[in-house]
């Protein structure tokens, strides 16, 4: 079932919305079902990422093989988690110094949509019952999309946080009917 999963590349219509925000919704309300979660706000960045390094891991790792080959969004961007890691703080670094503080939060609403869509797409379900059984929660998806991401910035340090953003929440571009803007 997981591996078939993989191959479909249109997620089914009850695991879609109109737009961003009620794509959020009805995916948090499938989340809320079969996993413990909590709302995206209530995590930090760092552990959102404690998670992720965690899923990393625990990965099926065929899944990704599968997405690799189609340049399926669902595939992970780098190749180790090192690689992974120094990212994440290079950016983390960018927006704890950013004077707009705005930035923090992209961070965190970003990996809370990437840590659920690696839970969803790269954890067999034998996984994410051992997850659930030793209850380590997933966060849910914020329904904020961050409109700065998708205007004309002008600072280079903005637009490194806003080009990850995008990429961890490519789910929009087949979960609901909007189209990215950028």
């Amino acid at each position: 079932k997981d591996r078939a999963r993989a191959y479909e590349k249109v997620p089914r219509g009850h695991y879609k919305g109109l737009d961003f925000g009620e794509m959020s919704s009805v995916l948090n309300g499938w989340l809320n079902t079969s996993s413990p979660s909590s709302p995206c706000s209530f995590w930090k960045v760092e552990e959102i990422q404690q998670l992720q390094a965690l899923l990393y891991i625990a990965r099926e790792s065929e899944f990704d093989t599968i997405y690799q080959k189609t340049e399926d969004n669902r595939r992970l961007r780098h190749d180790t988690l090192k690689d992974l890691q120094d990212n994440w703080q290079k950016l983390n670094d960018i927006a704890e110094k950013h004077s707009d503080t705005r930035f923090k939060h992209v961070r965190r609403d970003g990996h809370c949509h990437e840590a659920v869509m690696w839970y969803v797409h790269h954890i067999s379900q034998d996984m994410k019952d051992v997850l659930k059984t030793a209850n380590i929660p997933v966060p849910l998806l914020s329904p904020a999309q961050h409109g700065l991401c998708y205007t004309d910035l002008k600072d280079p340090q903005a637009e490194r946080i806003c080009g990850a953003y995008r990429e961890q929440v490519t789910c929009a571009s087949c979960h609901s009917n909007e189209l990215p803007t950028k």
